[in-house]
């Protein structure tokens, strides 16, 4: 909060996190971004090792901390992907959108990403292009930049392979 010029959010979390403190006696974890990092990163490098090992560092802050809600589903997505069980993966990405808006969470171009993966390895590339396109609107209407590239990528090989080239 403290980036973007919220200073009252940026208390109140500092606030919240001095009470949990006080109240269970030891200090609750920070937020940590680096496992998000290690979790992301081993997805796409295809380690499911790696990725076991980002998802259990995730576990007691996804238990405590609200902003990690979707990886209770993200980080299970990945790791079944990987795994090979797409149908599963898919689900969990569909949960993992449900409490990661477009626009509201910072993780919502990795879950798109790879539910529009996933959906490509099952065969169904119209459903990933149609998918992809809806996508693509939200992150340009959310200015997401740069990180547009986890939707644009995906999008374009469902479009490749169904020979949608422009």
């Amino acid at each position: 909060y403290r980036r973007q010029g919220d200073w009252r959010q940026a208390r109140t979390c500092s606030e919240r996190v001095e009470r949990l403190r006080l109240e269970t006696g030891r200090r609750p974890p920070m937020v940590d971004t680096s496992a998000r990092l290690h979790l992301d990163t081993s997805a796409h490098a295809g380690d499911l090792t790696s990725a076991h090992q980002a998802f259990e560092r995730m576990q007691e802050l996804i238990a405590i901390h609200p902003g990690y809600a979707p990886y209770a589903h993200y980080g299970p997505a990945v790791i079944e992907a990987l795994r090979g069980n797409l149908t599963l993966a898919l689900e969990h990405c569909e949960r993992a959108l449900v409490l990661a808006p477009a626009g509201e969470h910072p993780t919502w171009p990795w879950i798109v990403n790879c539910k529009l993966e996933t959906l490509i390895e099952l065969g169904r590339l119209e459903e990933a292009r149609d998918a992809g396109s809806g996508y693509l609107e939200q992150a340009r209407a959310i200015g997401l930049g740069v990180m547009a590239d986890h939707v644009e990528v995906p999008l374009a090989l469902a479009e490749a392979r169904l020979g949608d080239c422009a």
